[in-house]
């Protein structure tokens, strides 16, 4: 139970998991299986009952280095059995993820002392899975976190997905789909701002038509409280207190606090909310008054909200 909650509490409140193993059927129709892995249909694998499929996800075009990760893919086990012993965050080695879970996988990833630089030679994560029958289906990916050297997230990227058909690779550069429907009913929370296009805010071609996608971030409601997310966890307060502490090494305040500071740091200095005065950007990320923002801002920032928005204002 313990390690249960700590694998959710790491990918900032993502609500129950899984653990249970699942039953695939054995049989499967000798039919094609065809794979959507893009929004392009040009992009569509078709592969056999019995075949192995290969799906990896890389990240090119980024300006900094990551410290942190957070990251889920999504499949359909009526028709894809994922191997579990397959899984591999190439690019983030120490990671800690869950396979265990119906129909995806999440793995989330710290590290501020080594930081990654993500060129393309290596798969921010791929998995193996056995083709079970025929019929339509696709692979899919949402990111939760994905952190720069500089505690923001990552406005500069290129996404793009590859696919193996047992061994031989027929796909190397799709845009993978981003399953924003699977992340908002698994309640697969972050900061990163998923595009559609696969591409960053910064460097993207269709500025002017940027689509991303949202996903619920439940530390935003001034109101939830560590009782709401005991009862989505199936536990107790005291419980959930106890593993907060030691994962986290703060209480469950201090823990909602820092997600919001976190989303505050980026609302601050992004140029589509300089509009929005410090107050606004305080009830936007979850804060209930001024002063409980300002105080946990200090506290996490070492200087205020308005000091660090102009601050970050005359580097530009």
């Amino acid at each position: 139970m313990s390690k249960k909650i700590k694998n959710m509490l790491s990918i900032l409140f993502v609500a129950v998991l899984t653990v249970s193993a699942f039953c695939i059927p054995a049989s499967a129709a000798e039919d094609d299986l065809t794979i959507s892995i893009s929004t392009d249909e040009k992009d569509s694998v078709t592969a056999k009952a019995g075949d192995t499929v290969k799906y990896a996800i890389y990240m090119t075009d980024t300006k900094e280095e990551v410290i942190g990760a957070a990251m889920s893919f999504f499949y359909n086990d009526e028709y894809l059995k994922l191997n579990a012993d397959s899984i591999n965050c190439e690019s983030f080695k120490t990671a800690i993820g869950n396979p265990k879970l119906k129909n995806f996988y999440t793995f989330t990833w710290t590290d501020v002392q080594n930081p990654v630089k993500l060129n393309g030679d290596k798969a921010l994560v791929s998995a193996e899975f056995k083709v079970l029958k025929g019929g339509k289906t696709d692979l899919s990916y949402f990111i939760s976190d994905m952190y720069g050297d500089d505690m923001t997230y990552l406005k500069s990227y290129k996404i793009t997905c590859k696919l193996w058909v047992n061994g031989k690779e027929v796909e190397d550069s799709a845009v993978p789909i981003v399953n924003n429907d699977t992340a908002n009913s698994e309640k697969i929370q972050g900061d990163f701002v998923n595009y559609i296009d696969g591409m960053g805010e910064e460097n993207s071609p269709n500025k002017g038509d940027h689509k991303s996608v949202v996903v619920e971030k439940k530390y935003k409601d001034p109101n939830y409280s560590a009782k709401d997310l005991a009862k989505e966890l199936k536990t107790n307060t005291r419980y959930l207190s106890a593993v907060v502490n030691s994962r986290f090494g703060m209480n469950y305040s201090c823990l909602l606090n820092e997600y919001r500071i976190k989303d505050a740091l980026h609302l601050l200095v992004d140029k589509r909310y300089m509009d929005k005065n410090v107050e606004e950007i305080s009830a936007m990320v979850g804060f209930a008054n001024r002063q409980s923002f300002y105080a946990a801002f200090y506290k996490n920032v070492g200087e205020t909200p308005n000091g660090y928005r102009k601050r970050n204002q005359e580097k530009k």
